[in-house]
């Protein structure tokens, strides 16, 4: 035991002892005067006295309006706070209770449990949490300057939370220092313990959430490693809110309007979500949540939501609840009406089909609202009044004859190999011989592989041609025979005829096989399914004008044949591009050789298909797949935790394709070295994993004997397969991403279309000159994820550093600059699932960059340019398409500091670089109450001050800033009318 450290007394030590404890006390002040303040480095320390445990900071949500929290990030009135810590407990009186805990590896996770009502919707609140690390313990940790590997990694999920220390130095405490502070504990134990992180859980009103440890594991370096006993708080019930009984929130009322025809022209209909105050006096909304269910018929097409405050909507049942927050506040004027969006109920793609949709405001005593009147500082909270009548919007008719549009399965033209083939498409009746039509028309999109096309048609009466005109819709350079069709892209097949302009309707047979065309292709390829994209008929008298019945698509709906062909995919359906599939013959013996039959082998494309024709010299063939690529894709620290857990027999993987993708060192069992393996991954030690592919392959129509152990016998990775008896067989395999145990791998990289990110044109730079300029997106449409590569010329410019941009959650942690002396910039962002409409706009700046001129530049000289080679620079939309990003062409900066929102106020801070102190001069032409602020590159704030305006031209002197560090800050000048807003750049 170290006799450097003063004891902590939580108790009075027995009178016997009192004299030890004198002398105790002063050799240890002699120790501490000897060697200063800095703690031990403690490497022995016994896992029976370490545990790890979550303590609940507030009892619950506080409904009074109270803002507090843990960390200065949150607010208390919506979320929980708990902290995660480590917990040293001794019977020693002598024991240090300052110290640093040494360690080779130490990793806890925490999962949150929500109960209730279907949906739920707390969930843990990533940037806040990510905030409350990266000011707290964070800021002492994870320091990567020159490489350094022994870094924390902390990481924050909806659901989940972890924390991993590794170690690879080989001196004590020679990664992030785990600092334990003596704090009371009762039982005449003594106590220390060691902040990890905070966790912030958006808590709504009416459910039940608990914080859990998953996992607490400690490898002390000297003996053998442990699982830290876990201590975690009970669940809350979330505490809901008062009605609103008085003004100003009894003022306030959501409803929905009164549905209109849609905008978009499609027949289905708008309904506004609007919130209404009806009282005399502006309010200011801090924060409102609420909930709106959709129950459409289940043959319409997806509903649109147009609104910056919609969550994704959840699903239960036939009903979509959507949950529709305001975290940043909204004025809204006396006696008016303010739209918080638009739903879109959008008809059947079969035109005139029946459907009905009803949208609600519900669950209204577990909504929230806060207000304030004005700039008032006084807050009022309370749940919100809402008009819970639905709206209901219908279309449609029912048909009344007995016609079904049919599309038959695809065949083969020959039974030889290559082959063309065909599909009909037509109208069939049970009971009727005629049926008299002015006009049909249908769309279809065939999903086509390997070089498969649209050649032509085959017309059995459907494209008629009268005396008068030619009936088809569609005009090919003076063509009368196929003007009934069409093809476009994508395998698109467009048919429509129209004899509304003659005398008598179209007389069609469909009776027997019914009234059909066969559609041709050509002799490459799959057709791998097809999709009903439209239907349009208009029949004679006395029959309504609807569109017939539709049978039933075949499935599967897939012609290769004669051939070997299947797919690869997930144990949860998801496609696998890009990976090989070998075709090898299996004999070897004459006439069936490798010279005469060799190996051939295909790349599945974005549907996971592979196919082959085989040589027909052979009738025995093996099928492997093949994918070693990328194999960090899905695997992450929260996968360490899930197969930690089973290792432990905490909480089992719940299928033998996860206990697969568990075995990291394909040792046919899963146990700690895969966990090693994997950590070293990620770490980045390895880049690859040394005994394993990056993917795996099990046979779909394998049947594990014993799921719980699929090594036993080891799985079938590969197929045999005997054509002599069937010349067309399908071989399905299920893909398995080893390490990927949650699912989230990608499976499927399809080609991107192209939007664009811009920086401002530069003026003519003097040497040492400081300039902030804005990295700001130029694209059409909103984006829920961006990561990026950038270079610059560190010959040219001196990075200084990147500030907040138009996206609250974009801070620190969101760059890599490791390689900034170099040129180098990588960075990412993705929307916050629990801040509802959070997205990148159109002209949104991502965020800001400071850089100082090396010497002197002409203007519009080259600051950056989005380089792949550096970090693939790629977006996504929030259903999934991917876009690649492209440098667009220099543009006029239309966010300058010194440029004001609105006319009436403008502000400017000088000196700007400043070195000490700094002042803001503002320009108001009216007076009134005004906030002065000062924040972090990432929204920290640092200063802020309550001034008065007057007309005209103020200055305001700030002294505090000559005390911040050196960096790039935000000044903000803030006012019920308008606001003004800039960077300083502190040296």
């Amino acid at each position: 035991m170290p006799f450097d450290c003063l004891p902590a007394f939580s108790a009075p030590p027995p009178p016997r002892r009192i004299f030890q404890g004198m002398l105790w006390t002063v050799f240890m002040l002699i120790a501490l005067t000897a060697r200063g303040q800095e703690p031990d480095c403690i490497t022995d320390i016994d896992c029976a006295n370490l545990s790890a445990e979550i303590v609940l900071v507030h009892p619950n949500v506080d409904t009074s309006c109270s803002a507090n929290d843990a960390c200065g990030n949150g607010d208390n009135f919506r979320q929980l706070f708990y902290t995660v810590r480590l917990k040293y407990k001794t019977t020693n009186m002598h024991d240090d209770l300052d110290f640093h805990l040494d360690y080779d590896a130490l990793a806890l996770s925490v999962g949150l449990e929500v109960t209730g009502t279907a949906p739920l919707y707390s969930r843990i609140d990533i940037p806040v949490t990510e905030k409350c690390y990266s000011n707290g313990p964070g800021i002492a940790w994870g320091d990567t300057t020159g490489g350094n590997s022994n870094v924390a990694i902390f990481t924050a999920e909806p659901f989940a939370a972890a924390i991993h220390f590794q170690d690879q130095s080989i001196d004590s405490c020679g990664g992030d220092k785990i600092h334990f502070i003596e704090g009371t504990c009762s039982g005449g134990y003594y106590c220390a313990y060691a902040d990890l992180f905070i966790v912030a859980v958006n808590a709504y009103p009416g459910e039940t959430v608990q914080l859990k440890i998953t996992d607490a594991f400690y490898d002390p370096g000297v003996g053998a490693d442990c699982a830290l006993t876990r201590n975690y708080d009970p669940a809350v019930s979330v505490a809901p809110l008062p009605p609103p009984s008085s003004a100003p929130n009894s003022d306030l009322q959501l409803q929905l309007a009164d549905p209109v025809s849609a905008a978009n022209g499609l027949g289905g209909c708008d309904i506004d979500i609007e919130i209404v105050n009806s009282g005399t006096s502006q309010l200011f909304i801090g924060y409102m949540e609420f909930v709106v269910k959709v129950s459409p018929d289940p043959s319409m097409p997806p509903f649109v939501v147009t609104s910056s405050y919609d969550d994704p909507p959840v699903q239960v049942g036939n009903d979509y609840f959507l949950r529709f927050s305001a975290p940043y506040g909204i004025y809204i004027s006396a006696n008016d009406t303010l739209k918080l969006g638009q739903i879109t109920l959008n008809p059947p793609v079969i035109q005139n089909l029946p459907w009905s949709a009803t949208v609600a405001l519900v669950d209204i005593t577990h909504s929230r609202l806060k207000t304030s009147i004005g700039l008032d500082t006084a807050e009022y909270c309370s749940y919100l009044r809402m008009d819970t009548a639905a709206d209901t919007c219908s279309g449609g008719t029912t048909c009344d004859y007995d016609v079904a549009f049919k599309i038959w399965p695809p065949e083969n033209v020959s039974s030889d190999c290559p082959s063309e083939k065909t599909v009909k498409v037509g109208l069939i009746s049970n009971t009727l011989s005629d049926i008299y039509l002015w006009r049909m028309a249908f769309e279809l999109r065939f999903d086509l592989s390997d070089g498969a096309a649209i050649t032509g048609v085959t017309s059995n009466g459907l494209c008629p041609q009268t005396s008068a005109s030619a009936a088809g819709c569609y005009d090919f350079m003076g063509s009368t025979e196929t003007d009934c069709w069409k093809t476009e892209s994508g395998g698109v097949f467009k048919f429509c005829f129209d004899v509304t302009s003659e005398t008598n309707p179209l007389t069609l047979d469909v009776s027997g096989d019914g009234a059909y065309l066969e559609i041709e292709f050509n002799t490459e390829g799959c057709i791998n399914g097809v999709s009903l994209l439209s239907l349009d008929v208009v029949p004679d008298s006395p029959y309504q004008y609807c569109p017939p019945a539709m049978d039933s698509i075949p499935v599967p709906f897939a012609l290769c044949e004669p051939q070997i062909f299947g797919a690869l995919k997930t144990e949860m359906g998801d496609a696998l591009s890009d990976a090989y599939v070998t075709l090898t013959q299996f004999e070897n013996s004459s006439p069936c050789t490798n010279l005469t039959c060799p190996p051939v082998t295909d790349t599945t494309d974005t549907s996971g298909m592979y196919s082959f024709c085989p040589c027909t010299v052979c009738s025995i063939f093996e099928v492997k797949p093949y994918k070693n690529n990328d194999p960090l894709n899905g695997v992450s620290t929260f996968d360490l935790v899930l197969i930690n857990k089973h290792i432990l027999g905490l909480e089992t993987l719940d299928s033998p394709y996860k206990i697969i993708a568990a075995d990291a060192n394909y040792s046919d069992a899963v146990s700690t070295f895969d966990l090693i393996e994997l950590r070293k991954l990620i770490l980045g030690i390895y880049n690859d994993l040394p005994n394993s592919t990056s993917w795996r392959f099990v046979e779909s129509s394998y049947t594990f004997p014993d799921p719980i152990n699929p090594f036993d016998p080891h799985y079938h990775e590969r197929d045999t397969l005997d054509l002599s008896s069937d010349p067309t067989q399908e071989v399905n395999f299920v893909a398995v991403k080893v390490g990927d145990v949650n699912g989230n791998a990608v499976t499927n990289v399809l080609p991107n279309p192209v939007t664009t990110l811009a920086v401002p044109a530069l003026d003519v730079l003097a040497a040492g000159q400081v300039i902030t300029v804005p990295v700001r997106y130029t694209g059409s449409q909103p984006l829920e994820a961006v990561q990026l590569g950038i270079r610059f010329d560190p010959e040219k410019f001196k990075l200084i550093g990147p500030s907040q941009g138009d996206l609250p959650g974009y801070n620190a942690g969101n760059f890599g600059l490791t390689r900034a002396a170099q040129g180098e910039i990588r960075t990412l962002w993705f929307a916050d699932p629990s801040v509802p409409g959070e997205a990148l706009h159109p002209g949104d700046a991502l965020f800001y960059l400071s850089f100082q001129a090396r010497k002197p530049l002409p203007a519009s000289v080259a600051l950056l340019d989005l380089d792949d080679a550096v970090l693939l620079n790629t977006a996504w939309k929030a259903n999934g398409k991917e876009f690649s990003l492209r440098s667009a062409q220099l543009y006029e900066d239309r966010g300058a500091a010194v440029q004001a929102p609105a006319p009436s106020l403008a502000a400017e801070c000088l000196p700007n670089p400043t070195t000490g102190e700094a002042r803001l001069s503002v320009r108001s032409d009216r007076a009134g109450r005004a906030r002065l602020a000062v924040f972090g590159p990432f929204g920290r704030n640092e200063w802020m001050r309550e001034v008065s305006l007057t007309e005209g031209e103020q200055v305001f002197d700030m002294p505090e800033i000559a005390q911040l560090p050196a960096g790039v800050y935000f000044w903000k000048v803030l006012t019920p009318w308008s606001k003004a807003q800039g960077h300083l750049v502190k040296q």
